[in-house]
């Protein structure tokens, strides 16, 4: 009984917008996009800004090869109607503003945390722990994806 009532609730939580985010075709190209405009700096942008900015990294993507046929504005009204923009009018503004809904900033900080996206000092961090003690087995992965030759915070304590 206890598979059948996970199983339920997993089938819901896959029509939440989270989990449409995550498993949407162009995941990466979507992710990429909402981080770039609403990580960076920005946690709301008004609707020119926003549009003017997805242009700018839409035809960079697309001058690489990406497959992105809709105009801008397309892809503001797919993200609002999956749940993964929220649009509002605030008082006296010239015009509306755009944030990530609550879901799909939960799915871009779960795919920020992901290993192969830690910084590069994280990772040199890893491996130089594991060159120190030995210990193969208990590190993550990621630690082997390559050294990084920047240095480490100055603020990290070894394990004595």
């Amino acid at each position: 009984m206890k598979a059948l009532r996970g199983a339920a609730a997993l089938r819901n939580l896959r029509e939440q917008p989270l989990w449409k985010l995550l498993a949407a075709t162009k995941a990466p190209v979507v992710i990429a996009l909402l981080q770039a405009l609403f990580m960076e700096a920005d946690k709301a942008l008004p609707g020119s800004v926003l549009l003017e900015r997805l242009a700018r990294d839409v035809d960079a993507l697309r001058s690489t090869g990406e497959d992105l046929p809709q105009a801008p504005q397309a892809y503001v009204a797919e993200w609002l109607n999956q749940g993964w923009l929220t649009r509002r009018f605030p008082t006296g503004a010239p015009e509306e503003e755009y944030e990530l809904s609550a879901e799909a900033l939960t799915a871009l900080r779960f795919v920020s945390a992901r290993s192969w996206l830690q910084p590069a000092w994280l990772q040199h961090c890893a491996i130089s722990w594991v060159v120190r003690t030995g210990r193969c087995r208990a590190t993550p992965p990621w630690c082997w994806t390559r050294l990084s030759t920047r240095p480490m915070p100055s603020s990290l304590r070894w394990p004595a």
